[in-house]
């Protein structure tokens, strides 16, 4: 994995001293008690987005991702379920972090998220980039994938939410793990999806999916063969993922890995 540039170090730590950092979950507390050696863990990816995270939201977030999958009984983090809609296009495992409750916002995890999408918080970007990054590379390796021939892509978040919160979040996610990975990343789709999902039934969803999202004019002929690792926030129905899947099955691709940073409960 990557590691930060001396001058990017040097130019992180002025940045820390001159505006300090609030916990990206509670937004309230010190990152981790505002340890003076969370400026020297800044050189060290490995430790830099552990200490995003309060004490008191760090010990809360590790409790979410051992919240237990109705379906199958195992923590999120180890669920490989998947909704019905990734089944139908070939999708058998969907991997994600921790479980998200859409209805509330109470858990560190919840608040991480709602950081993500709302705030475009950097700490919960780099945070959670981390966290995807460190599970997609602990899979290829115990799976025996060489994660150098796969490609980061990403869902893109509709353009309604961009105007509204100034920028597409999952792009800066998918940016940030291919930074961490040493992969390449793609802009591969284009949303045209004009309402909001968690708005839409089941069908409905499904139907706005498959009609809102294009692959990119330039994207086509480039992809032919390669692999990708698809990435989104939140899966719920799975339905855009879904389609994501379905356009690049499309362009004839290789191998597809889906992974998401949380599962709806």
């Amino acid at each position: 994995m990557s590691q930060p540039s001396i001058i990017g170090y040097i130019a992180r730590v002025f940045g820390e001293l001159a505006y300090p950092r609030l916990c990206a979950a509670c937004r309230s507390a010190p990152p981790c008690g505002n340890d003076s050696l969370y400026y020297l863990s800044l050189a060290d990816d490995t430790k830099a987005p552990r200490m995003c995270l309060c004490e008191a939201c760090t010990s809360e977030f590790e409790k979410s991702t051992q919240v237990k999958c109705r379906e199958c009984g195992k923590p999120y983090r180890e669920c490989p379920c998947v909704p019905k809609a990734l089944f139908d296009v070939g999708i058998k495992e969907a991997r994600c972090l921790f479980a998200y409750d859409t209805r509330s916002h109470n858990t560190a995890a919840d608040r991480v998220i709602y950081s993500l999408k709302r705030a475009t918080n950097r700490d919960a970007t780099v945070f959670l980039s981390r966290l995807l990054a460190e599970r997609i590379s602990s899979d290829f390796t115990r799976e025996g994938r060489d994660i150098r021939a796969f490609t980061i892509a990403y869902a893109p978040r509709r353009p309604a939410s961009i105007r509204e919160y100034g920028s597409d979040h999952m792009k800066a996610v998918a940016k940030e793990t291919a930074r961490i990975l040493g992969i390449e990343r793609a802009d591969l789709f284009k949303s045209k999806v004009t309402s909001a999902q968690k708005t839409l039934t089941a069908d409905k969803r499904a139907l706005a999916a498959k009609k809102g999202y294009a692959l990119r004019h330039s994207a086509s002929p480039s992809i032919q063969g390669k692999s990708f690792i698809l990435i989104d926030d939140i899966i719920t129905t799975g339905a855009t993922l879904a389609a994501c899947v379905s356009l690049l099955k499309s362009a004839d691709v290789g191998k597809i890995c889906v992974y998401c940073i949380a599962k709806s409960k």
